[in-house]
């Protein structure tokens, strides 16, 4: 039966997403750079061996979290590179401008992805040492912002991510990526980039774009060096005392969690604590316990999943945008924990404000949600 689920499944997905596709295919503007570029601005001279691709679209004015990353870079004298999709306010352009080396209007093709295609392939990548690539689906805040971009930066590795998604298909997610002069100058790394189509369909986005470009670099010997990784995080969490853990996991993980996949490890943290059955950090049950919870991590996507977690133990200092949306919170306890983070008050409004606006998943229209509930949305 639960074949026979997932057999439908899939064909109503492809089979909602076929429309979208077949309209893609037939723009000229999926082919043509040139029909995808609105305008190109150059700002400032190149004097950094290290640059920025930014992807952004934002409809109104330019948000906190674009503000946070471009003041933070600018500080750090690297190079920035603004790809703008969609239509873009000339107050919003005035801004850009006087914060980047290069801003690029374009017409928004392709999602993030395809930001990434024409921003890479209108930039000159010879004389850099680093590239990083970075979309607006974060809430980055300023707290320790700085200090996280120079991790970033000193960095020794060819390929870096943030996040790694186990599910279905192993691959570093997209919203900030790390590549280092061996890769960006290969010649495989250029053909992808060359070569890829930047359908607006998300599962394209997933599959071709994130999933194909990690399966990429694996063939090639690169594995990412994954700053938000499970295996730290269970290092992390073992250090704990019980009494220490279950503050953490109460204040930002387990607190009105509207995914009822971890209310069982939640009951069975609490019935320890009862009577007491973790004796110290080396005791069996409490390890099992650990294990359990990162297994279960591991089988969920991690930006939504322990997003919170990683902010908390490890201070980074980014939380994902569609958290309420694709329902991992719900709404208090996501203001919650920001407020339990010691995150700016100013920086929490605008952040609950704007997932106020956006709602839920669930909440949309019948079709819309149909969509949604695929993974199409």
């Amino acid at each position: 039966m639960k074949k026979l689920k997932k057999l439908i499944n899939l064909f109503l997905t492809y089979f909602l997403d076929l429309p979208s596709r077949m309209k893609d295919m037939i723009n000229p503007a999926l082919y043509l750079t040139r029909l995808r570029i609105i305008k190109v601005f150059q700002n400032k001279e190149e004097n950094s061996k290290i640059i920025f691709i930014y992807v952004i679209f934002q409809k109104a004015n330019i948000p906190f979290y674009v503000k946070n990353v471009l003041d933070c870079l600018e500080k750090m004298n690297v190079v920035i590179h603004i790809v703008a999709n969609g239509n873009t306010s000339e107050d919003s352009i005035s801004y850009l401008k006087s914060k980047s080396h290069k801003l690029i209007l374009r017409k928004n093709i392709g999602k993030d992805f395809g930001g990434y295609k024409d921003g890479i392939m209108l930039a000159n990548l010879e004389g850099f040492e680093k590239l990083f690539i970075l979309n607006d689906s974060m809430f980055y805040f300023n707290k320790n912002l700085s200090n996280f971009f120079r991790e970033l930066i000193n960095k020794r590795a060819d390929y870096i991510c943030l996040n790694e998604n186990y599910q279905h298909h192993y691959h570093a997610q997209s919203f900030l990526l790390g590549f280092s002069r061996n890769i960006f100058r290969s010649k495989f790394f250029k053909n992808f980039w060359k070569f890829y189509l930047p359908l607006n369909s998300r599962l394209h986005t997933i599959h071709k774009g994130e999933v194909g470009l990690t399966s990429l670099l694996l063939k090639n010997g690169y594995t990412p060096f994954c700053f938000n990784n499970l295996y730290e995080l269970r290092k992390k969490l073992l250090g704990l005392t019980i009494d220490n853990l279950n503050k953490v996991l109460e204040e930002v993980f387990f607190s009105n969690r509207m995914n009822s996949d971890f209310s069982y490890l939640q009951n069975h943290l609490a019935t320890r604590l009862l009577f007491k059955i973790f004796i110290g950090p080396e005791d069996s049950s409490k390890i099992h316990f650990i294990n359990s919870l990162i297994e279960l991590l591991s089988e969920h996507n991690p930006t939504h999943a322990c997003g919170f977690l990683f902010a908390k133990l490890f201070n980074r200092p980014c939380i994902k945008r569609d958290i309420y949306y694709r329902r991992a919170f719900n709404f208090v306890s996501i203001q919650s924990a920001l407020d339990e983070l010691k995150y700016s008050k100013n920086e929490i409004s605008e952040t609950m404000d704007e997932l106020k606006i956006k709602g839920q998943g669930s909440c949309l229209p019948f079709l819309k949600k149909l969509h949604y509930n695929l993974g199409l949305l």
